[in-house]
């Protein structure tokens, strides 16, 4: 069994779809290593959480999608930049 919590990167869908997980990243020099490029060149949905904390290692091109806790109900925040 794998915890979320502890790995990085998981692959679902034989590479149809990679969750990233960068909130245990404490630099941006970390993130760099993972090898993101290479997944941002495949022909696979790529799934980032906290990417905001190192936003120079992005695509320029990508879908942002923000939540956000407003009182008793969550706010959905859909950005596209090209």
């Amino acid at each position: 069994m794998t915890s979320p919590t502890f790995t990085l990167i998981h692959e679902y869908g034989n590479g149809g779809v990679y969750h990233i997980d960068l909130y245990r990243l404490e630099e941006a020099r970390e993130a760099a290593t993972l090898g993101l490029e290479d997944l941002f060149d495949r022909d696979a949905l790529v799934l980032i959480e906290w990417g905001e904390r190192f936003p120079q290692i992005l695509p320029p091109e990508r879908t942002e999608i923000r939540l956000r806790a407003k009182d008793d109900e969550r706010e959905i925040e859909v950005t596209t930049l090209k």
